[in-house]
């Protein structure tokens, strides 16, 4: 009897050891899978131009950032907003920057080969064009200080351009800028509005009609970051130790204090090899291609539709590429509905202070600018393709969105009740209410 079972002990041992073998022989072959092709790159590349723009800035950048958000005094430590006297000259010193900038819109832009970026081979690069959306804002500041209407439009619609661009050609990290930068743009605009004339807005209201062909939406946001990811993978998979640098990339996602270090501890290296046995190239791809399939079907419903209905990644993926991606996706896909609503208000709005202009009065339906002003009624993103509401109201209007709860309450604004400073009205996924131009969005600025 005894002799029986350590027979079979043995013969189990050997299994196992033949089993976890063929694992890790088959775990490092290509799996069958049909890897996207990365996009050709075109010539000139937008992102070039944005690159020697950036690194044509002096000081990093210091000098716009002062001028954004002003500085402490350092005799009394309270906080000095920047003046016009202190932007002018930051906006004089860069016009070179500015051009250059603009040069690089005329052309589409295209992240180049970012899956050698994201194992460490180059540079982001993004943190750059934050810095030249600011200088942008800065130059529609001075515009609308002098009066210059038309010209501070247009500083604006550039800044919505590079968002756009970037946002729209870019996986989750370079979607965020994007998506950060046309929310910057989009802030300051109200101001401007109503000093443009009937020629300015008719052109602000061409070109955003144009910029709505660069979709700047969740779901593409989602098909580009997969894309990068796959390539990613294939990259990574084409080393020999790609087991090792996916358990190194998990770790440092559990404790980031690891995040940049050469040698590891012992102790941190023996983790990192006992996690590498997990991986296997044919089940990260296949999890990868299951988790995102099923994302890209939440996107498909409203966003009120959202709750419990993303995908547990499992164990198969890294956290890279598992939980942090999920994570990452709901508060995402609000703000980029938000921007988007933004956007057609704004849209709305112009086309809407143009028929004033026009006709002495506002109209009474938002039909009614599709007439002659817009191609398409400006629509609503938190629904599945209704048009903004709006109505008129006295000497005034009011235009809104249902927002994230998808329920029509008349126009009354999203707000905090236990908030009383200008955050009240600031918008937020779990707050019930519509989302109303002049209170949670295109709000004018703080004087």
């Amino acid at each position: 009897m005894l002799r029986k079972t350590l027979i079979a002990g043995a013969l189990l041992i050997l299994a196992g050891a033949l089993a976890a073998l063929w694992w890790r022989i088959d775990g490092n072959r290509m799996p069958d899978f049909d890897f996207p092709e990365p996009p050709s790159i075109p010539e000139p590349n937008a992102f070039d131009l944005l690159v020697d723009a950036a690194e044509g800035v002096p000081d990093d950048g210091a000098a716009i950032s002062e001028a954004v958000t002003g500085k402490r005094d350092p005799e009394t430590g309270e906080w000095q907003e920047p003046t016009l006297d202190q932007i002018r000259p930051v906006v004089d010193e860069h016009q070179e920057a500015l051009a250059l900038a603009r040069d690089g819109l005329q052309h589409p832009f295209h992240y180049p080969d970012l899956h050698r970026v994201l194992m460490g081979e180059g540079e982001y690069h993004f943190g750059d064009f934050r810095m030249l959306a600011r200088l942008m804002t800065l130059e529609a500041k001075v515009h609308l200080a002098d009066e210059e209407f038309g010209r501070a439009m247009e500083s604006v619609l550039d800044c919505l351009e590079l968002g756009r661009k970037i946002g729209a050609r870019s996986p989750f990290i370079g979607a965020l800028t994007g998506i950060a930068i046309h929310g910057i743009a989009l802030g300051r605009s109200p101001q401007i509005i109503s000093g443009l004339n009937a020629d300015e807005l008719l052109d602000s209201i061409d070109r955003m009609e144009a910029l709505r062909k660069i979709r700047l939406d969740m779901a593409d946001i989602l098909r580009a970051e997969r894309r990068h990811s796959f390539n990613n993978l294939k990259s990574v998979f084409t080393k020999p130790d790609w087991r090792l640098r996916l358990a190194e990339s998990e770790q440092m996602y559990i404790d980031d204090s690891w995040f940049g270090e050469a040698d590891f501890t012992y102790w941190q290296r023996v983790q990192v090899r006992l996690r590498t046995w997990k991986y296997h190239k044919g089940s990260i791809v296949g999890a990868f291609e299951d988790m995102t399939s099923a994302v890209s079907e939440v996107l498909d419903r409203p966003f009120f539709e959202r709750e419990g209905r993303f995908p547990n990644p499992g164990r198969t993926l890294p956290p890279s590429l598992g939980e942090s991606f999920i994570e990452s996706v709901p508060g995402t896909w609000f703000v980029v509905l938000l921007n988007q609503t933004t956007y057609e208000m704004l849209l709305a709005t112009l086309a809407i202070e143009a028929w004033r202009k026009d006709t002495g009065e506002y109209p009474e339906e938002l039909e009614d600018l599709t007439t002659e002003l817009l191609q398409t009624r400006p629509h609503d993103p938190f629904t599945t393709g209704d048009p903004l509401r709006y109505r008129r109201q006295n000497d005034s209007y009011v235009l809104y969105s249902v927002g994230p709860n998808g329920n029509d309450d008349g126009g009354h604004p999203m707000e905090n009740p236990d908030s009383e400073s200008e955050l009240r009205y600031r918008p937020h996924a779990e707050l019930s209410g519509d989302l109303v131009a002049g209170f949670n969005v295109l709000r004018p600025p703080e004087p």
